[in-house]
């Protein structure tokens, strides 16, 4: 519910799932001590942000001598909302978001190519978006460490 409304009270949580405040308060605050609330923020439709054209580039580069040049040029971009290292063909994987065609044109031209040690790029306008999740759901109890509760999914399966 919070990865979805991060504004909601614990007592509107509370409710929804029949706990009272003070357990959603301690399952909220242990999610945030193991680190899987990384934290709360604002997620801006690019659309009416006019940011409105989304591209997926896939970047190569000559050399891994390259990547902190890259990475560090990638990180104060903008127009990139993620950047993935990836594996297969291409090094990188960036989402990017432009106003228009004219923008990824300039940021593609001006800016990613321009980066030393960028080898090749394909890019991918995005037509449509069929899903776009914000983050995971934490495991069902939050009390247990994420890999033990891993694992005892995983017996329960092969017993």
């Amino acid at each position: 519910m919070l990865r979805e409304n991060a504004r909601m009270s614990y007592s509107e949580i509370g409710r929804r799932i029949n706990l009272t405040i003070p357990s959603v308060a301690a399952r909220v605050r242990k999610m945030e001590e193991r680190g899987l609330i990384r934290g709360y923020t604002v997620n801006i439709d690019p659309g009416k942000a006019s940011m409105g054209l989304l591209a997926i580039t896939l970047v190569t580069l000559e050399s891994p001598r390259f990547i902190p040049q890259f990475t560090s040029t990638v990180m104060s971009a903008p127009e990139v909302l993620e950047c993935h290292h990836t594996t297969g063909d291409s090094d990188y994987m960036l989402k990017v978001a432009v106003a228009d065609v004219a923008a990824l044109e300039r940021f593609l031209s001006e800016l990613l190519k321009d980066i030393e040690g960028v080898r090749t790029t394909r890019t991918m306008v995005v037509l449509s978006t069929v899903k776009d999740t914000f983050g995971v759901d934490p495991p069902d109890d939050c009390a247990q460490p994420a890999q033990r509760k891993a694992a005892e999914n995983v017996a329960g399966v092969r017993s």
